[in-house]
């Protein structure tokens, strides 16, 4: 069960591009910058830089969409309508990125993901953007990281 939760929470996180903050691999992780691209949603002001309110506020958004049933939870009934609703847009039920994107959220092993384990889970990839560690990542944070990404790919078979 709790691996089925993890694998659609990550599937939730993949279709919505909300989780990505929380469980995000490496910059640019061989996605291609994909992971930039959806850390940039969370920039609410449009001002090339993204701070640590506006990832929660896009953490927030992405429980209150998950929580189907509004009970504060992340359930398995949750995440069963998730993966049913996934499936039937075609997005599948499965794959590494899904199995890896909500690794530890459920802190207590609970079976369920409350509203704070999922807010308080770490920033692991904000965290790797924010060079200076200022709780901002900015926009030359992001150009950096975008430049590693593609000398990465020219590198890279």
């Amino acid at each position: 069960m709790r691996l089925a939760l993890i694998a659609t929470l990550s599937l939730a996180a993949a279709s919505t591009a909300l989780l990505v903050p929380a469980s995000a691999q490496e910059p640019g992780g061989g996605r291609g910058g994909g992971m930039l691209d959806r850390l940039m949603q969370a920039d609410a002001n449009k001002d090339g830089s993204i701070t640590r309110a506006e990832v929660r506020a896009m953490r927030e958004a992405a429980f209150r969409q998950m929580d189907l049933d509004n009970d504060g939870f992340i359930t398995e009934a949750d995440r069963e309508r998730m993966a049913d609703a996934a499936a039937a847009k075609g997005k599948g039920k499965g794959g590494r990125s899904v199995d890896r994107a909500g690794a530890g959220l459920d802190a207590n092993n609970d079976g369920k993901v409350s509203r704070e384990e999922f807010l308080n889970a770490p920033m692991r990839g904000f965290d790797r953007l924010d060079a200076n560690k200022n709780g901002v990542v900015e926009a030359g944070e992001i150009e950096n990281a975008r430049a590693m990404m593609a000398r990465r790919k020219q590198v890279t078979p």
